[in-house]
């Protein structure tokens, strides 16, 4: 039901815009006729916008958004679809009252909603398309109109430099607004070099380092256009030749990320943080392990710092012995990702260690509804993800001892 956004989200925005401009043209001259026509429209508004705004929220359960922009874009759209029905019982009262309070509430509150669905709208817009989608900046300008194509498909001895001057923009410019840090489509981001080069939920290997012909990437961006899998979507701007023969020769290359990276890489997660959390050369190298099994190790940019561990793209053999290798650092743990992890009872029981997580996904994992007992450790946990598990609403009570749980999710297919 919540792809329906995608759909009825257009309802609203036309109806309203109707509707203001059916008010200025009869604001001199109000029938009762016209008034009727107003009103019957204002409802019409009121039940698309409600609408709009329960698919949205389910659309949101699905994940792969940003969770600070998703919370404001709900909460906004929310409050504008009680704002519309405010607005026609204020206009239903003034056509049975006529008089210029009732008719001035009513205006004053039509166009709190006109403004209000600008700001909704521009939050699902940065949702959906990114957030340089209206302002792009001098690096995506600069992508967009890069022309000179290259005669040589294959290796060619780019210099290091040339993904921080050419690649790094063509993909800020055509990929991040669906596989960046606001959207994740089809589980892919292209700012995670691990996840970049691992790929998405088709489990295809993005970027073959030396091996453009084989990589998904490339075989996405070959693709016709009107096919379904071609990249980018047919809606969008396509690469142009140029740049799509550079980002193969840069695969064919080794695909060098460079010293500045739009991925997480080893020397980015050394930076010490925090106060609370101070995170360590020596920590990072103690993660190694991470790392080498495709796992990512970040030092959170939060103000109290700590570690982000995401173990979703790490082999199920090898995941085996990771949580209890963690042990050592759990105290320093505040990001945990397990999605897609069958999890033992004996891993269930180290949960209690991670004693200072915030965030812990556990979405399509086998977790059951009793397996919740053994998160009541976790004092400050506020993000929980348990999409696509075994777990049902019933289980949420052992939740309730943790007050500064925020946010659960608890979505099946």
């Amino acid at each position: 039901m919540g792809r329906f956004h995608l759909l009825l989200l257009h309802l609203p925005i036309g109806l309203i815009f109707a509707n203001v401009i059916i008010e200025l043209l009869i604001s001199k001259n109000r029938t009762i006729n016209r008034e009727k026509l107003l009103g019957n429209l204002l409802w019409t508004w009121n039940i698309s916008t409600v609408l709009a705004a329960l698919t949205g929220v389910l659309l949101g359960n699905t994940g792969g958004y940003d969770d600070n922009l998703l919370e404001n874009h709900q909460y906004t759209g929310i409050a504008l679809a009680v704002i519309s029905w405010v607005t026609s019982i204020l206009h239903f009262v003034f056509m049975n009252k006529k008089t210029n309070v009732w008719l001035n509430a009513y205006r004053t509150a039509l166009a709190l909603s006109f403004l209000l669905t600008f700001i909704v709208g521009h939050l699902g817009g940065t949702l959906t398309h990114g957030e340089s989608f209206l302002f792009p900046d001098e690096e995506i300008e600069e992508a967009n109109q890069f022309t000179t194509s290259p005669t040589i498909i294959g290796k060619s001895n780019l210099p290091p430099s040339v993904y921080q001057s050419k690649i790094k923009p063509i993909f800020k410019a055509n990929c991040l607004k669906c596989h960046g840090p606001s959207k994740q489509k089809g589980d892919y981001r292209i700012d995670n070099k691990t996840i970049a080069i691992q790929g998405g939920d088709s489990g295809r290997v993005a970027i073959i380092p030396g091996n453009a012909a084989d990589s998904e990437l490339v075989k996405r961006l070959l693709k016709d256009r009107p096919e379904k899998k071609a990249m980018p979507p047919k809606e969008k701007k396509a690469l142009t030749k140029a740049q799509i023969d550079l980002i193969i020769k840069w695969i064919n290359d080794g695909a060098k990320w460079a010293d500045e990276t739009i991925a997480s890489s080893p020397k980015k997660t050394v930076v010490a943080v925090d106060k609370l959390y101070n995170i360590t050369k020596q920590d990072i190298d103690k993660l190694s392990f991470i790392r080498k099994a495709n796992g990512i190790v970040e030092a959170t940019k939060w103000d109290i710092g700590g570690l982000m561990i995401n173990l979703k793209y790490v082999p199920q053999n090898k995941f085996e012995p990771i949580l209890e290798q963690l042990l050592p650092l759990a105290d320093k743990i505040v990001w945990l990702d397990l999605s897609r992890k069958q999890l033992s009872a004996e891993q269930v029981k180290l949960f209690k260690n991670f004693k200072n997580l915030v965030r812990l996904h556990l979405s399509e994992t086998n977790l059951v509804n009793d397996d919740l007992s053994e998160l009541l450790e976790l004092k400050k946990i506020e993000y929980l993800n348990l999409n696509h598990t075994k777990v049902t609403k019933n289980g949420l009570i052992y939740l309730k001892p943790l007050k500064h749980l925020k946010k659960i999710y608890l979505w099946d297919k």
